[in-house]
């Protein structure tokens, strides 16, 4: 695995990894397992958080919510979108034209493209179809 990465974690990863009942949380701690105590930069965004945040009050209790915001709040780089990651995220969103697409993964995509991070972790294939490496399962 390369060396001094920068990873994006998206919502549906930290959902995967928090949430032991998420249809992908094997796969997510076999990842978190294979990149643990490599040279890796982790960052999120607050958008991430919250999303992951609201998905986890959705399917476990607010205080476990909670937990997670804290948490997250203590052992991560935070990547506060502005109005800049917003406009480009949306003018992005806009462009796109097939259904069932994510404003929130095209603001991830603007802070991937806009800081030049090395992959995302997430289950989500739109990252791959945008030329994006999902660490532990893209090659």
């Amino acid at each position: 695995m390369d060396r001094n990465l920068r990873i994006l974690l998206d919502a549906d990863a930290l959902v995967a990894l928090f949430y032991k009942n998420d249809s992908n949380h094997p796969r997510a701690q076999k990842i978190a397992r294979e990149i643990q105590n490599k040279n890796i930069s982790f960052f999120t965004s607050n958008l991430s958080i919250c999303e992951a945040a609201t998905v986890l009050s959705q399917i476990t209790s607010q205080e476990e919510a909670c937990d997670f915001i804290k948490r997250m709040k203590s052992g991560i780089d935070i990547l506060y979108i502005t109005q800049e990651f917003y406009e480009m995220g949306l003018d992005y969103f806009s462009s796109v034209k097939r259904k069932n697409t994510s404003a929130f993964d095209c603001i991830n995509i603007a802070i991937l493209r806009s800081y030049q991070l090395s992959a995302i972790f997430s289950f989500d294939e739109v990252y791959k179809k945008e030329g994006f490496k999902r660490i532990g399962i893209d090659s």
